[in-house]
């Protein structure tokens, strides 16, 4: 989803589901600025887009764009998950914050932020660290910023990208031009 490996361009159905909200502690809402803050083991649901925290904030302006924070408590980071678009993969994604951004059509991963690409086994093909990792739908777009650790050095964006599971044509394959056809020499 970010960085310099293959991009994870987002599910473009899932603009057009509907969004549902749980908590198991308490939700508060606030007519005047039109939100609604969820607590305890805060769910979103929009498609394939699941976020969940144990604190959600959420709005929806009057265009009908919708914005979450996912915030996280403790240990617990919040946590994205996300089908590709034209693939079977998912974008997973932790942090201490989650930004969802409807209008923009962003993704902001704030603090401790991992963002992963797996197959639907769960098995990791590309994954970003860093301490602020976003993604653009529209642009298709990423960006990786280091940010500082927790002593005070600098950090630095890290990314791991798995092997290819496939074998790549030997350089001898029948693709090769300079190879005579069936294999004779």
């Amino acid at each position: 989803m970010l960085a310099t490996a293959p991009q994870a361009y987002a599910e473009k159905a899932d603009r057009n589901q509907p969004t549902h909200l749980s908590a198991n502690k308490s939700l508060k809402i606030n007519d005047l600025t039109q939100t609604q803050v969820f607590e305890g083991d805060a769910v979103l649901t929009k498609g394939t887009i699941r976020i969940s925290a144990e604190r959600l904030e959420f709005r929806q302006d009057r265009e009908g764009y919708q914005y979450a924070s996912a915030i996280s408590v403790g240990s617990k980071l919040a946590r994205f998950r996300q089908k590709r678009e034209g693939v079977e993969q998912f974008v997973e994604g932790q942090a201490e914050r989650i930004e969802f951004d409807g209008k923009a059509d962003t993704v902001t991963f704030i603090n401790q932020a991992i963002v992963r690409t797996t197959d639907l086994a769960g098995k990791v093909i590309q994954e970003v660290k860093g301490a602020k990792l976003s993604y653009d739908n529209k642009t298709e777009t990423s960006e990786s910023l280091a940010g500082k650790t927790s002593s005070g050095n600098q950090g630095r964006v890290e990314v791991f990208i798995a092997p290819r599971t496939e074998p790549l044509a030997p350089a001898n394959s029948v693709n090769n031009p300079s190879e005579p056809k069936g294999g004779a020499k």
